[in-house]
């Protein structure tokens, strides 16, 4: 994704700090498996084929989805998201929960759901 959306080797590879030779065959090693040319490269230039802008425009919307939901995830193992549930016997129900969690409520995660 870096690549089609900078079309330089060089700086792609350094901003993913990476040689240029090696996202040169991890972008060949991608178009021989999907069997599609990507790119078309000269020694001037990389640009996108009409292939390579279609799947730029499919991938991204799922790359930021796949990144949003693993952002998420993380959040859930450090406790910052999740789901918190209370079980009780019904007769303390009346009593003790209705105050309980009113005051401690900021201090608790959001719920993810």
């Amino acid at each position: 994704m870096h690549l089609s959306e900078e079309l330089h080797y060089w700086r792609t590879s350094y901003k993913l700090n990476t040689t240029q030779s090696v996202l040169s065959r991890q972008i060949r090693a991608l178009e021989d498996e999907l069997k599609v040319q990507l790119f078309n490269r000269s020694n001037r230039k990389v640009e996108l084929t009409p292939a390579g802008k279609f799947l730029r425009q499919q991938w991204k919307p799922l790359l930021e989805q796949f990144q949003g939901s693993a952002l998420y995830a993380r959040k859930i193992q450090s406790g910052e998201r999740g789901r918190l549930v209370i079980n009780h016997p019904g007769s303390v129900s009346y009593d003790l929960l209705p105050d309980l969690p009113q005051p401690n409520i900021g201090g608790l995660p959001r719920s993810a759901g």
